[in-house]
């Protein structure tokens, strides 16, 4: 589990360890970590090359958030035409109850950080800032505010439902498909003009 406070949780710094630490070190995988910017999504890579890392910082992405039930939000990102995709559930419950209140009134400074990762070291390799479409927000944190109410008496009982549906799931990877999903346009060195367009 990664326990840091959201709001204790430093900018990730390329070149540097991640602050929070691998629980699974060495595993290619997907994770949300709240931040007071909102989340980074971590995305655990074995020995990734400088390709992966370019294509990671600038390719076109998709990216949409997809409830798969009550209190259950998840978040997936796709490269653009290359099938490269990884997803991940949010977990209120790892925070305490005043923690996650005060993540869920934060609306302002809303920044998705995607941090690539290398699997073994947890060293940040590159490190992409989106500012999310109003919409994927909303639902995410909608969502959430049903999590604590609907799972409260075990965070197993969360992890568990979660990893059920997605075992259940018959394509798996393809949870962008039943996600409202948006088109960040960005490449290397245009950081200071994001599009988003809405595509389903």
């Amino acid at each position: 589990m990664l326990s840091t406070p959201p709001f204790s949780v430093p900018s990730a710094v390329v070149g540097q360890p991640y602050a929070c630490a691998n629980d699974n070190p060495g595993t290619e995988r997907a994770q949300a970590v709240f931040t007071k910017g909102f989340i980074n999504f971590l995305y655990y890579f074995p020995a990734p090359t400088p390709d992966d890392k370019a294509f990671f910082s600038c390719a076109p992405l998709y990216y949409g958030a997809a409830i798969l039930g009550t209190g259950l939000p998840f978040v997936a990102c796709e490269f653009a035409g290359t099938g490269w995709a990884f997803e991940s559930g949010l977990n209120l419950l790892d925070m305490t109850e005043a923690e996650a209140a005060r993540w869920l009134r934060t609306k302002s400074g809303t920044v998705l950080e995607l941090i690539l990762l290398e699997a073994t070291s947890n060293m940040v390799l590159a490190v992409r800032s989106i500012r999310p479409h109003p919409t994927f927000v909303s639902r995410l944190r909608r969502s959430l505010a049903q999590q604590r109410p609907s799972f409260s008496t075990s965070p197993a009982v969360l992890a568990a439902q979660a990893a059920a549906l997605l075992h259940r799931r018959s394509c798996p990877g393809r949870l962008l498909d039943e996600a409202t999903a948006y088109r960040s346009a960005v490449t290397q060195g245009e950081s200071a003009r994001i599009e988003h367009l809405l595509i389903h």
